[in-house]
């Protein structure tokens, strides 16, 4: 039980996987008016959860990235961009989850005087 070693399935993502992933984001995002402004944080408990769960996706993403680039023959492509796209959408959920009402950071307010 405890020392019984994991199962292994090998599973691959193809342009299908991350086709799939843009027809969605595009969906959402025909839903949506996204702030002008860099946004910050989510204005609900659900929305900061996906963001929690996007910033998890972009960690993942940078390590794939990383271990592409550090592991000879290292050949799969499309999981990289599936990685990104999976990302991107959780963004866009976020937003579709807060009703496009997102805490947005005003450059005027911070850049500094001319």
């Amino acid at each position: 039980p405890l020392l019984k070693k994991p199962e292994r399935h090998k599973a691959s993502v193809g342009p299908e996987h991350v086709r799939r992933l843009e027809q969605e984001q595009a969906r959402i995002e025909a839903l949506l008016r996204l702030p002008r402004a860099f946004v910050v944080s989510a204005s609900t408990l659900a929305g900061a959860q996906v963001d929690l769960a996007c910033t998890a996706a972009r960690r993942l993403e940078r390590n794939a990235v990383r271990l592409a680039g550090e592991t000879p023959g290292f050949d799969a492509p499309d999981l990289l961009v599936y990685l990104n796209r999976q990302s991107d959408l959780l963004f866009m959920l976020a937003r579709y989850i807060d009703a496009g009402e997102s805490i947005g950071l005003d450059y005027a307010v911070i850049s500094p005087e001319a």
